[in-house]
């Protein structure tokens, strides 16, 4: 985006921990190059893991669902780097919603995730102004990801611009295509 010959702002869109990279991008450049950003059924903090509460709203609590790994850091204590969802919970946690010909091309294309670097995601004021960016939250309302309550709690903390409910799963884009195809047209 920093190179983007581009002279008018995009909108962005961030899904589950994407939302930490829209974050990221709001924080580099506002409205200068960001006209509006879609948090779908996604973490939105506004300075990232900051406090224990940002910590508790924007960790899923899906640990018996999947695998999580560790290494020993230099200073010999243990850290997590990754989790992956197991294969036995993937529909019922991931796809509760979504039709069986796209669970299994997603299935087969799901990697580990990078727990480390998105529990220490911390974004530093920069001088942009992050609330000049209009955010619109999409909330995945049969989410088993980020739970409703969960989503309610970042929407709370950080006030978007608009909030749209979606009687989605956690991935919006197969369980609710045509209705998430028409929020990301209105904004």
């Amino acid at each position: 985006m920093s190179v983007s010959p581009l002279n008018e702002p995009s909108d962005f869109t961030g899904h589950s921990a994407g939302g930490l990279s829209l974050t990221h991008a709001i924080h580099m450049f506002g409205a200068k190059k960001i006209s509006a950003a879609v948090f779908a059924g996604a973490v939105m903090l506004r300075s990232g893991f900051v406090t224990p509460e940002d910590i508790a709203i924007g960790t899923p609590g899906i640990t018996q669902a999947v695998k999580l790994e560790f290494r020993q850091a230099p200073d010999k204590s243990v850290i997590l780097t990754s989790f992956a969802f197991l294969p036995k919970y993937i529909r019922q946690v991931l796809y509760n919603r979504s039709p069986e010909e796209d669970i299994l091309l997603a299935s087969a294309l799901l990697k580990p995730a990078p727990a480390h670097a998105m529990q220490t995601a911390r974004f530093n004021n920069t001088g942009v102004d992050v609330d000049g960016v209009p955010r619109v939250y999409v909330k995945t309302m049969m989410d088993k990801v980020l739970e409703h309550e969960v989503q309610d709690a970042m929407i709370k903390k950080w006030p978007p611009h608009k909030v749209v409910a979606l009687n989605s799963d956690h991935c919006l884009f197969f369980s609710a295509p045509e209705q998430f195809t028409e929020v990301l047209l209105k904004v």
